[in-house]
């Protein structure tokens, strides 16, 4: 590593970042204890910026260190301890082995894969090549093209599918690389509308007593008296009371 630039390690400062200077040498981003302390672990890299972690590597190829990812802690110790929490630390650089805090960024794991699939790095098997998919990728791009004005349940049953492999498309969870998720069709609901007043399953008031009540409790009747009265418990009275059943009498 002779031919490569010199590294300078400055006394620690407030304020500053990592950077080239005028004479080509490459100067540590100043006030990260992590990079500062692993100096001999790490070298720059002149052409991409990035630091390049020298010492153990996972198989992936990610710097590692006793305390976990040298990434990972080269980002909390620039940015503060616990400020990727619940978080994955990301690569601007595509670099799994950079540790340069300028080049990381947190994400989400959906982030981390849209970045494997923008990148060209999502190697495993898509559409019908998938050990479990049931149905061919002209079958897919039906689907998607039916949802412009059919619902998920008459798709279904045109194309004799499982509701749930239709729904999975329309999401985006399988055969997302055709494209975007179709929101409106996810969204829309497959259940009969649920039925109301005395035509509910377990309704044992008519809409005539349902009334008759609204009416007594708004003129103070108690709503335990009703219960006797009416042969219903009093959570029932108290669901009318409160709008929770009957709310559009």
């Amino acid at each position: 590593m002779d031919d490569g630039p010199s590294v300078r390690h400055p006394r620690r400062r407030s304020g500053g970042r990592s950077g080239r200077r005028g004479d080509g040498r490459v100067t540590l981003p100043i006030g990260n204890d992590f990079l500062e302390r692993m100096f001999d672990r790490w070298i720059p890299e002149p052409n991409s910026g990035c630091f390049l972690w020298v010492a153990s590597q996972t198989s992936a190829g990610y710097g590692n260190c006793r305390a976990g990812y040298a990434h990972r802690l080269s980002y909390e110790s620039e940015h503060g301890e616990g400020s990727a929490a619940g978080l994955l630390v990301r690569h601007r650089c595509d670099n799994p082995c950079c540790v340069n805090p300028d080049h990381l960024v947190v994400g989400t794991h959906s982030d981390n894969a849209r970045d494997k699939i923008e990148r060209g790095r999502d190697n495993s098997p898509k559409g019908e090549r998938h050990q479990s998919s049931t149905i061919t990728e002209a079958q897919a791009r039906l689907i998607r093209g039916l949802a412009v004005s059919r619902s998920a349940t008459q798709i279904s049953v045109a194309m004799g599918v499982d509701r749930k492999t239709v729904y999975g498309i329309l999401s985006g969870n399988t055969w997302s690389h055709l494209g975007p998720p179709i929101k409106e069709r996810v969204r829309e609901t497959v259940q009969p509308p649920r039925r109301a007043g005395e035509e509910a399953h377990a309704a044992k008031l008519t809409n005539r007593d349902a009334s008759e009540i609204k009416r007594r409790l708004r003129a103070g009747a108690l709503g335990v008296e009703l219960a006797i009265e009416f042969g219903v418990l009093p959570t029932t009275i108290s669901a009318i009371k409160t709008g929770r059943n009957w709310a559009w009498l």
